[in-house]
């Protein structure tokens, strides 16, 4: 190790948490909630690091030759951080690693710029709207009002804030694109190996990010009423307690339906590409009965998870402090059991295997 390698590492640390700080204030001048803004902070800079990152691997995996490390990859402080190495910053072009650092410095102060733009122009449009008076429309007496005999009012309630965030959409989607291209890749060129382990790999980070949303929005309503204290207003009406929890499991299925449906359609994709492309992906009869029970077991967990995050959701959501400590809770009652036992019968079969 070098004193010139330890200032570069250094100097991309410097930089990466400018970086991370001017996104953090742009999230957080364009959100309304604090836990918004740190969700949306940590997915947006998931993506700054890792999608450049996924261009240079791109390279090197379809051309079999040395990346250039120009362009995309140097949007990434990973990228920065490899380039920064006395074995790469050598290896790699002329100038590729300072004009990284100057290009990332320059996104940091660009973002910083915008968010005091935003930031001005946000504050003086909300005191230029503090003075007028807002009309409140009436809800009509349909069977979608709380009003109708037929609907929940705590549903109805709970779905009027119950949608999907831009930042987990925008994650889904990055994941999604990832997922179809790597298996393209993996059934059309020679890259099997690589293009089906990332797509698999991405499926299962899918699975992950979408029950952390499932058990963000199962937390979520219970939760701010008994901050606000509305569910102890709704608990002493006379349909309260019977209302509370049914109303909330509706809306939370309402809320995660088309989270868990992408999840049901991407392990049937990649499960189909394995019967079908199981030659192109030189899988014989025993790697094909192992992925098609691991996508079969990835559907039946997602129905149990889906309706197990639900109700531990609701109980932590009337126990935890904070909507986050309640959503950690959740995700650690319901996920962790699963992959200890999993765990275990790998060990188990490890050792069996070792015996033999």
């Amino acid at each position: 190790v070098t004193w010139a390698e330890v200032l570069r590492v250094l100097l991309t640390l410097l930089v990466t948490l400018s970086l991370s700080l001017s996104i953090g204030l742009g999230c957080s001048v364009l959100s309304t909630e604090a836990k918004t803004a740190v969700l949306a902070t940590f997915a947006t800079v998931l993506v700054v690091a890792f999608v450049p990152f996924l261009c240079l691997f791109m390279e090197a995996l379809l051309t079999r030759g040395n990346p250039t490390f120009y362009g995309v990859p140097q949007l990434s402080p990973a990228v920065l951080l490899l380039l920064s190495f006395d074995q790469m910053f050598q290896q790699a072009p002329t100038f590729a690693y300072w004009s990284a650092v100057a290009l990332q410095s320059l996104l940091a102060l660009g973002l910083f710029l915008l968010s005091g733009t935003l930031l001005r122009c946000r504050w003086t449009a909300s005191k230029q709207s503090s003075g007028r008076a807002k009309r409140i429309p009436r809800a009509p007496l349909t069977r979608s009002s709380p009003l109708g005999p037929a609907v929940n009012p705590y549903a109805w309630a709970a779905e009027r804030g119950a949608a999907e965030p831009v930042w987990f959409r925008l994650l889904r989607g990055f994941m999604l694109f990832l997922i179809a291209t790597m298996a393209l890749v993996a059934v059309s060129t020679r890259h099997w190996e690589e293009a089906y382990s990332t797509a698999f790999i991405t499926a299962y980070a899918l699975h992950l990010a979408t029950k952390f949303m499932m058990a963000l929005e199962a937390t979520r309503p219970l939760h701010d009423d008994r901050q606000s204290g509305a569910l102890e207003l709704l608990l002493v009406t006379p349909a309260g307690a019977r209302c509370a929890l049914p109303g909330a499991h509706l809306a939370y299925l309402k809320a995660t339906r088309r989270s868990f449906r992408w999840l049901i359609w991407v392990n049937c994709a990649l499960l189909g590409a394995a019967l079908v492309f199981h030659k192109p992906l030189h899988m014989d009869g025993e790697a094909l009965a192992v992925f098609t029970t691991l996508y079969l077991g990835g559907i039946a967990t997602a129905f149990a998870d889906r309706s197990a995050l639900a109700w531990v959701g609701f109980r932590q959501s009337l126990l935890a402090s904070s909507h986050l400590k309640a959503t950690l809770m959740t995700l650690v009652q319901v996920m962790v059991p699963g992959w200890l036992l999993f765990a275990g019968a790998v060990m188990v079969m490890m050792t069996a295997r070792s015996t033999d």
